[in-house]
């Protein structure tokens, strides 16, 4: 009985052995993931401060709020068509001071634009975009931005009270505040007729 125990014990031995290095793996993927994605908003926090201070240093308060309204429009599309659309979406949430009373602060609150989002691949090309950056889809949304800014209130193409959006071919998933919701307009791709851009009104 004692040797087919001690036969046991060293069996279960050499498994434990040849799999410990597994659980180590495993163990040491587990505290990458979980702790490298914890640390990731304190590093795009840290990033973030100091691209804003480079960026808008020298701009006059108009020059600055422009730039950011062109930010939020350029990480949504590069379709100065579609830009002109999302640009009054923003101006309507700064006017009704919905997430923000400024364009910086809408520009900056948690979650409301992908390509702002820290998480986003995109995240410091589109935080650092400057009015010197030549790309043809950033300098058209520099235009619309100031147009839009500057715009009298009778050119208004949406309801003062569309201050929601989304992009069905640039998510995977519906977002909750849309579901059971009938868009009020929406923009399609003149190629495939596919939704780009739905928009939405009286979302709480």
């Amino acid at each position: 009985m004692a040797k087919r125990r001690s036969h046991y014990f060293r069996k279960l031995w050499s498994i434990m052995t040849k799999q410990k290095y597994a659980l180590v793996f495993v163990l040491a993927f587990y505290l990458f993931t979980s702790v490298g994605f914890q640390l990731q908003p304190i590093k795009a926090a840290g990033f973030n401060i100091s691209a804003i201070k480079s960026a808008s240093s020298g701009l006059s308060r108009e020059e600055e709020e422009i730039l950011w309204l062109a930010r939020i429009v350029y990480s949504e599309t590069k379709r100065p068509e579609e830009q002109v659309l999302v640009a009054w979406v923003v101006r309507n949430r700064v006017e009704s001071k919905y997430k923000g009373t400024s364009y910086k602060d809408v520009a900056l609150h948690d979650s409301q634009f992908s390509g702002l989002n820290s998480f986003d691949k995109n995240y410091r090309y589109n935080i650092t975009k400057n009015y010197n950056d030549k790309e043809e889809g950033w300098q058209s949304a520099v235009s619309v931005a100031s147009a839009v800014y500057n715009a009298d209130e009778t050119l208004r193409p949406l309801s003062k009270d569309v201050k929601h959006f989304y992009s069905p071919i640039s998510v995977r998933n519906k977002p909750s505040w849309a579901k059971g919701v009938e868009p009020i307009q929406v923009v399609r791709d003149p190629k495939n007729n596919v939704v780009r851009f739905a928009f939405y009104q009286d979302i709480k």
